[in-house]
């Protein structure tokens, strides 16, 4: 719990300032997501990991042991990899497997959980990121 604790405050929470300061500075759309995909290896006590999302961006899980097994890999890593170069080639990171993915916006605050099945949601962890923000004085 006091990991979980630590790597929301420092990488979740910063990456949700990251993507305010980007949305102030009235610059391209900011797409927001969150990894939901979690490996298996020590008996799935890990979960999502912090940069567990590269080896499927990349479409490489193989390369790496924390990936683990699952037979999930093949799908997360396309879908991953499609989305990476969609954004990478239009500036917008949807595609027919993922599907809409709207940009993130301080009213909505969209953000797409990937995993094997994803989905766009609205603010997740609100309380959460509200509390963050105060502690930052944002």
């Amino acid at each position: 719990m006091a990991c979980q604790f630590v790597t929301d405050r420092v990488m979740w929470s910063g990456s949700i300032d990251w993507a305010e300061r980007r949305l102030k500075a009235e610059g391209a759309p900011v797409y927001f997501y969150r990894f939901d995909y979690e490996t298996p290896v020590m008996d799935g006590l890990l979960g999502a990991t912090h940069g567990g999302d590269i080896p499927f961006a990349m479409n490489n899980y193989a390369c790496t042991k924390i990936a683990g097994q699952r037979p999930e890999h093949a799908v997360m890593g396309q879908q991953m990899s499609d989305a990476f170069v969609a954004f990478a080639h239009t500036g917008i990171p949807q595609t027919t497997a993922i599907g809409d993915w709207p940009a993130y916006t301080l009213n909505d605050r969209a953000t797409m959980l990937l995993d094997v099945e994803c989905r766009v949601t609205a603010d997740p962890m609100k309380r959460l990121r509200e509390l963050y923000a105060r502690a930052r004085g944002s």
